[in-house]
């Protein structure tokens, strides 16, 4: 696909619909009253003055006030039945919208239950659930899980949970939801899955918590408690940072809770040996899927950069590689830097003059240094195995870019490669490229690696119309594996046979690996039921990505790499996937329209 770019202010969202996001995407977020528009969460819990807890009602003792949640909004104490004291802190946010923040979810006192709708009724409409083990009503939707979509008064649902970056103040505004939320609601059109007795058919709820632990420290912790130990989910979406999946994952191992990631996981997580019962799969692959394409690509750059400088025969190219220590980075990185080839040799091969390697801290990452580190070295070539700390707001290309200005000569100006991270970030480079030199002088030296999606879009352009058609043009519909995921694990659930513990479907995956061909769109959900709910048939489910292209062995579903680029021809353009790289004969397949002369 190409996005046409007027300016930077002028459709920023196509640059974003570009390129697949392996990792948790973060939202634009609409300020709240007296806050400031960020990223995530970064404006909306600016409020409107101070936060209040409100005491329970309806029952014969009020309840204490719940915990005051984020963003000016009020915290409800709960809703108490007979007897009263049935509220604990924050269980469920406020007002018209939950806010994410701090509390964990509670249970309404009183007489025990047998029906979610008595405790529906009970909770005055709010998504409560009778948790059947010791008929209690417990609350769905918590300050840390702040959404529920579903038919939570059905007599018999089926729960699962899920992460996304939320926004505080609109946390249902989130492109990750809508996507998910676009599958659920196929499958509940058609009734349900026939998981229950006698083929009853179930409906889907899903659980949505907020995973933004760098404005919530502590959120996910939080919020995995709740779907493990009050919701007791027995699957997830893990759509959360690695070392968060694998905390989450450590914490509740003994639930046995099936864990789908519809983004990318390290390798530590993704190795046949991790204990993790094969209770974790992912849908986009692992870093290491993509080290042999970046060094397949920075081959074919130096030769373009040796013509276009007219360095001489044996005169070296001089390459900085940059990393953090955060999990995936490094992950990449450690898979990346033997990878890559230049100058005739291997990295490890080359002297300190000709190659830089800059690790930056995950925490507090000291930029200016790192900038003042590459611009003394001045290389030809910057390779990013980073994330944001490389494209955010007074980011390190951002501080590289404006010093190389003031100090070099255009031609002098370094490329980058740019990580498969931060393909989910090209909005950030938007004011780069139209910066002191503008998009003709920038455009070609911006290129990276991203995930390739099916190459049969079929499903992929059904899935973006009719996401842009429920949540408008500006939508990012490089989101499908939020809504395969959701496929997936539903239909794993028909192959589990009503048997619906997380290991029961986990040891289901693999029926849907190969076998009759089935697609996610709604129109083969009934077929695609009938043939599943027949024992020992299987599936080759297909959906936005394409083929299910899964090792059985490590729950990974592998990774094509791609690459884009930027060009100008009166207007910049993002082009996207413009090579695909082919792992069997180790070559790009495609052409290569920013740069002239170009030849994968």
């Amino acid at each position: 696909m190409r996005a046409r770019l007027g300016s930077v202010s002028s459709l920023v969202a196509a640059v974003l619909s570009g390129c697949l996001v392996i990792a948790p995407l973060d939202e634009p977020s609409p300020g709240g009253t007296g806050g400031t528009a960020g990223k995530v969460s970064g404006g909306g819990s600016g409020g409107t003055g101070g936060t209040s807890a409100e005491a329970g009602a309806g029952g014969d003792q009020v309840s204490s006030g719940g915990a005051s949640a984020t963003g000016g909004m009020t915290a409800r104490g709960g809703t108490t039945g007979k007897g009263g004291g049935g509220a604990v802190s924050g269980d469920a946010g406020s007002g018209d919208q939950p806010a994410a923040g701090t509390g964990v979810g509670g249970a309404l006192g009183g007489d025990e239950c047998s029906t979610n709708e008595e405790c529906v009724k009970l909770g005055r409409g709010e998504p409560y659930f009778c948790r059947q083990e010791d008929h209690t009503c417990v609350v769905l939707n918590t300050n840390d899980c702040p959404l529920v979509y579903g038919d939570f008064s059905h007599p018999n649902p089926i729960y699962f949970g899920s992460f996304g970056l939320l926004n505080d103040s609109h946390p249902d505004r989130n492109v990750t939801v809508w996507s998910s939320l676009l599958a659920l609601e196929d499958i509940n059109a058609a009734g349900g899955l026939p998981v229950g007795e006698n083929g009853e058919l179930r409906p889907l709820v899903m659980v949505v918590c907020n995973s933004n632990e760098d404005a919530h420290p502590g959120i996910i912790d939080r919020g995995m408690n709740h779907l493990a130990n009050d919701v007791r989910v027995q699957a997830l979406l893990a759509t959360l940072r690695p070392a968060d999946l694998q905390r989450s994952f450590q914490a509740h191992l003994a639930k046995k809770v099936f864990f789908l990631s519809p983004i990318s996981l390290t390798s530590t997580l993704t190795d046949a040996i991790y204990p993790k019962g094969e209770l974790i799969w992912n849908l986009l692959g692992q870093p290491s899927d993509f080290a042999p394409a970046y060094a397949k690509l920075l081959g074919h750059l130096e030769a373009y950069v040796r013509k276009a400088r007219l360095l001489a025969k044996g005169t070296p190219i001089k390459v900085a590689l940059v990393t953090t220590t955060d999990e995936f980075d490094a992950d990449l990185q450690s898979f990346v830097f033997p990878a890559l080839r230049f100058n005739g040799n291997k990295t490890a091969s080359q002297n300190g003059d000709n190659f830089l390697n800059v690790e930056l801290d995950a925490q507090s990452p000291d930029i200016e240094k790192a900038r003042a580190d590459i611009i003394e070295f001045n290389p030809d070539v910057i390779v990013s195995a980073a994330g944001d700390v490389m494209t955010q707001q007074g980011g390190l290309i951002g501080q590289i870019e404006a010093t190389w200005a003031q100090t070099f000569r255009e031609d002098e100006r370094p490329y980058f490669i740019l990580s498969p991270y931060n393909a989910g970030d090209l909005n950030s480079i938007l004011p780069i490229l139209n910066g002191i030199d503008g998009p003709a002088a920038m455009a070609e030296h911006f290129l990276g690696i991203t995930a390739a999606s099916a190459i049969d879009p079929t499903l992929q352009n059904a899935y973006a119309l009719r996401l842009r058609n429920e949540n408008g043009n500006d939508v990012n519909v490089d989101t499908g594996n939020y809504f395969d995921a959701v496929y997936t694990l539903a239909y794993a659930m028909v192959a589990a046979h009503a048997d619906l513990t997380g290991p029961n479907i986990a040891a289901a995956m693999p029926s849907l690996l190969e076998g009759e061909p089935f697609g996610t769109r709604p129109e083969e959900i009934e077929d695609t039921l009938a043939w599943l709910a027949v024992p020992n048939q299987t599936i080759a489910l297909s959906g936005t990505l394409g083929p299910p292209d899964y090792d059985p062995q490590t729950g990974v579903r592998a990774a094509t790499p791609s690459v884009f680029c930027f060009s100008f021809q009166g207007v910049l353009n993002l082009e996207d996937q413009v090579l695909r790289y082919d792992r069997e004969h180790d070559v790009f397949t495609g052409s290569y329209p920013c740069i002239d002369n170009f030849a994968p």
